[in-house]
This record gives structure tokens, sequence and C-alpha cells, in this order.
């Protein structure tokens, strides 16, 4: 009989421990579906980011293109402008005022070939060129800004 009851006892233990493996098999199991769906999730949202960034960029490109040409289009009219009221001053007002003139119509020409010519690469290389850009026509718009206020100092004709 004592054989009989240590052999119920380890089959009663073999039983439990088959039964604590199988339990944690499936917990591992699930833990792992888990971390893959989560895996799976991350890569779904980041995609859906990039697409979405990109999509954002590009969309945001067309409408700064279209606004910054207008903008340069403004600058030139104001270099002309400014190359109209230097034709009627006199030599030595001109030869003062003539190269930030000339510089101006370089830096406006230069921007425009810059915004031409900006193909869009990515997020980071649209945010980099905007900022750049920008940096380069509030320069330019402080120079315009500058020959006006010389030429109204000078007396410069319409």
């Amino acid at each position: 009989m004592s054989t009989e009851k240590s052999m119920v006892r380890v089959s009663q233990f073999g039983i439990f421990a088959l039964l604590v493996w199988l339990m944690g098999a499936l917990t591992f199991s699930s833990c792992q579906k888990n971390q893959d769906q989560q895996a799976q999730l991350v890569q779904d949202t980041q995609k859906t980011y990039q697409t979405t960034a990109n999509t954002t960029y590009v969309t945001e490109y067309q409408t700064y293109r279209t606004q910054r040409e207008q903008d340069l289009a403004r600058n030139q009219d104001t270099i002309a402008s400014f190359q109209a009221r230097l034709k009627k001053a006199n030599a030595k007002l001109r030869v003062a005022l003539d190269s930030a003139e000339m510089a101006l119509e370089r830096q406006n020409a230069d921007l425009r070939a810059r915004l031409e010519t900006f193909k869009a690469e990515g997020q980071d290389n649209w945010q980099q060129f905007k900022n750049k850009f920008d940096q380069s026509m509030d320069s330019v718009r402080g120079s315009l800004n500058d020959l006006n206020s010389k030429m109204r100092n000078l007396k410069l004709g319409d």
C-alpha cells in the first residue's frame, strides 16, 4: 500500500508539474504574441506618421513655393523701382547706391533659383531648406528696407 500511495503522489506531482508547465508555456506564448502585436502596431504607426509627414510637407512646399514666388516678384518690382529712381539721381549717388541695388538683384535671383531647384527629398531636408530660405528672405527684405531708407534720406526723385 505504501508503494501505491507513493505512486499516486508521484502521479499527482507529475500532473501538477505538467499543469504548471502548460500554464507557463501558455503565458509565455501569450506574452510573445502581445509583444509581436505591439511591435507591429509601432511599425504601422511609424509608417502612418511618415506617410502623413511626407504628404504634409509636399503640400506645404507647394503653398510655400507659391507664396515665396510672389514675395520674390514683389522684391523684383521694388528693385526695378529703385533702378528707375537711381537713373534720376546724380552720378555720385548712383555710384553709391548702385552696388547695393545690384547685390540685392543677385540675391533675389539666387533665391528664385534655389526655390526652383529644390527637390522634395524628405521632411528633414524640407525643414532645413525652409529655415535657410526664410533667413535669406529676411536678409533680402532687410536690405531692401535699408536701401529704401537710404534713398528716402537722400531724397532721390520718384
